[in-house]
């Protein structure tokens, strides 16, 4: 079975969100880590905009054209730019010391990559 074609770029930024999320969540409720935790979510912050770029491979495959396409792009943009707001109220949460507000916010981030991977992965 061949894999699944993918964008390298996407691919990239993506596993380093994966990553930065698993370090984030063993981190985020301790305020020791919190200059560590702001990093990491600026971090994870240029890789979502890079992805946001992007155009996701589901365009392609699903052999979007036109205005259908376009609306696909669209939405991949959108669902990315709602993780870059989330994740600006995390790093702002964290620079605010409310480590429990950050944790809050962290946690709304996997119903949405569940959400943005069953759309546009």
């Amino acid at each position: 079975a061949q894999p699944a074609p993918s964008n390298p770029a996407i691919k990239t930024d993506m596993q380093l969100l994966g990553r930065s999320m698993r370090t984030l969540g063993s981190q985020i409720t301790n305020p020791d880590h919190n200059a560590s935790s702001i990093a990491i979510v600026q971090e994870m912050i240029d890789a979502a905009t890079h992805s946001k770029a992007e155009v996701p491979v589901k365009a392609d495959t699903r052999n979007l054209v036109g205005e259908a396409r376009e609306q696909f792009i669209a939405g991949y943009q959108a669902q990315m730019q709602r993780l870059i707001d989330k994740l600006g109220q995390v790093r702002a949460a964290l620079e605010a010391s409310n480590n429990t507000q950050a944790n809050g916010f962290f946690l709304e981030l996997n119903p949405m990559k569940v959400s943005g991977h069953a759309d546009y992965k």
